[in-house]
C-alpha cells in the first residue's frame, strides 16, 4: 500500500494563496501531476517549482474544506494514457498563476503506488491530497470539470458540503454540452450519461420556453363539423404530437368590437367539450351542441 509524506505547500503556493486572500479572487486550480522522481525524504521542497520526473497530468475532480486549516483536493488517476507502467513517487498540485501552471504543493512517497500500462491492466486510483493552510476557510477555489467525466457517487460526494450545503465552485467547460435538439420532453429520460442528460436538460428547457412562447392560430370552421352528435372536427396541426397537452384559447380578430358578434363567437367556443391531440392534428369534440359560427383558436404549448 502506498504511503506518502506530508504535503508541502511551496513558496510559490504560499505567495499565490496570500495574493488571493488579499484580493478576494479565486485560486484557479489546474491539475494534479504524477511523476517517478527519486526522493530520500530529506529534501527541502519549499522552493520546488516542478516534479523531478513528470509523467502524467490529471484534472482536478473536487476541492473540499475539511476544517479551518485543511483543504482536500481530489483527482482520479487512470492509466488511459500510460503505455509503460511506473512507480508514482511524487504528486504535485498545480494552479494557474500569471497565465501559466505553477506548482503550489508537492507530496513524495515513502512507499510508492505502481500504476501499470493500460494494455496490461486498466487501473485507477482515487487520490486525495490534504493541504494544511492557515485561513483555509477564507480561500475561494475554482477549477474546470473535464469533458466526458462520468462520476460515481463516491467521487462526487464531496461536491456539496453536508453541513453547510455549500456547492464547490466548479466551472463546466463548453465541452460538457453536446449540440442536442429536443423535439419531445420524453427524449430526456432516454439519456444514460451525465453529459448527454445535462445537454438534453438544457435543450429541453429551450424547447419548453419556445413551445410556451409561441401561439399558433387556427380556425375552427363550424360547417366542417360532423352533422351528428358527437360533433367532431379535425384540425391539421403541423408538428403536433399525440403526447402534447396544449393550451387552447379563444381569439378575437383585431377590429371585432360588435357585442352581438362577440357573443356569438363565445357561444361557439363554449360548445367545445374535449380536444384530443394526435401526431400532426387535433380533434375538437362537441358533445352538447354543434358550433354555429367560425372561431379563431390560439394553440400554445405544442
Amino acid at each position: 500500500m502506498a504511503n506518502f509524506r506530508k504535503t508541502v505547500v511551496t513558496n510559490t503556493g504560499i505567495s499565490a494563496i496570500n495574493n488571493v486572500l488579499a484580493s478576494k479572487q479565486f485560486l484557479k486550480l489546474q491539475s494534479i501531476k504524477a511523476g517517478n522522481g527519486a526522493y530520500t525524504g530529506t529534501e527541502n521542497l519549499d522552493n520546488a517549482t516542478g516534479l523531478k520526473s513528470f509523467k502524467n497530468s490529471f484534472p482536478i475532480k473536487n476541492v473540499k474544506l475539511v476544517d479551518d486549516t485543511t483543504i482536500k483536493i481530489q483527482t482520479l488517476i487512470t492509466n488511459d494514457d500510460i503505455t509503460v507502467g511506473y512507480d508514482i513517487t511524487e504528486y504535485g498540485v498545480y494552479a494557474e498563476i500569471d497565465g501559466s501552471e505553477k506548482l503550489i504543493a508537492i507530496a513524495t512517497a515513502i512507499n510508492a503506488d505502481f500504476i501499470p500500462s493500460k494494455a496490461s491492466s486498466p487501473a485507477s486510483i482515487l487520490l486525495e491530497m490534504y493541504l494544511k493552510i492557515s485561513r483555509a476557510s477564507e480561500i475561494r477555489f475554482s477549477y474546470t470539470v473535464p469533458e466526458g467525466v462520468y462520476a460515481t457517487t463516491q467521487q462526487i460526494e464531496g461536491f456539496i458540503d453536508k453541513d453547510s450545503g455549500v456547492i464547490a465552485e466548479a466551472v463546466l467547460s463548453d465541452g460538457w454540452l453536446e449540440n442536442t435538439t429536443i423535439t419531445d420532453i420524453t427524449e430526456i429520460g432516454a439519456k444514460r450519461t451525465i453529459k448527454s442528460a445535462l445537454s438534453a436538460l438544457v435543450a429541453g428547457l429551450k424547447f419548453v420556453i419556445n413551445m410556451l412562447s409561441k401561439t399558433t392560430e387556427v380556425w375552427m370552421r363550424a360547417n366542417a363539423f360532423t352533422q351528428t352528435a358527437p360533433y367532431t372536427l379535425r384540425i391539421e396541426m403541423l408538428g403536433m404530437k399525440s403526447t402534447d397537452t396544449p393550451i387552447v384559447s379563444h381569439l378575437i380578430n383585431n377590429g371585432t368590437t360588435d357585442a352581438n358578434t362577440i357573443k356569438r363567437l363565445w357561444k361557439s367556443y363554449d360548445c367545445i367539450d374535449r380536444i384530443d391531440t394526435y401526431d400532426g392534428y387535433m380533434i375538437v369534440s362537441c358533445f352538447r351542441k354543434r358550433p354555429e359560427v367560425d372561431v379563431l383558436l390560439g394553440v400554445k404549448g405544442r
